[in-house]
């Protein structure tokens, strides 16, 4: 039986690509974000059809 890959979307609040360490900025401090960016697939030419989290959210689980 094949087995499906694992998805996790990680939805924040007020988090922008640019703010995150494996971005490249910096002054970021996101071990967290940084370790999983390390460990999976990075899609960098992804986009959201809302801008705001709260109506892209409700798109995923609709």
């Amino acid at each position: 039986m094949r087995q499906s890959p694992n998805l996790i979307f990680v939805l924040a609040d007020q988090l922008r690509y640019q703010s995150c360490g494996f971005a490249g900025d910096q002054r970021a401090r996101t071990p967290r974000v940084d370790g999983l960016a390390a460990e999976s697939v990075n899609f960098v030419n992804a986009t959201s059809s809302h801008p705001m989290c709260a109506p892209y959210r409700a798109s995923l689980f609709t």
